[in-house]
């Protein structure tokens, strides 16, 4: 798991001392305490779909990250209304 940087699927490795000392396993940990489960939907196409230009147009600084995500928004409406037709 350390030399992948992979937390271990098996939650009694989890408890081994040395991922128990490291940072990154310790932040993904975390991550994983505070995340959720992503759904199984047609509609996370759309969202997938609408992510990307909106995070390339900040990463190149032709948007802000408010402006991208305004859009982002508006884009994954959109398509999943479609979708839904």
């Amino acid at each position: 798991a350390l030399k992948l940087s992979v937390l271990p699927s098996d939650l009694e490795a989890r408890k081994l001392p040395e991922l128990q000392t490291d940072p990154v396993m310790l932040k993904s940990t975390e991550q994983i305490a505070k995340g959720r489960l992503m759904p199984i939907v047609p509609e996370m196409r759309a969202i997938w779909d609408t992510m990307r230009p909106g995070y390339q147009s900040v990463m190149n600084g032709d948007l802000t990250p408010a402006e991208a995500a305004r859009s982002m928004q508006n884009r994954a409406v959109t398509m999943i209304e479609r979708m839904r037709e």
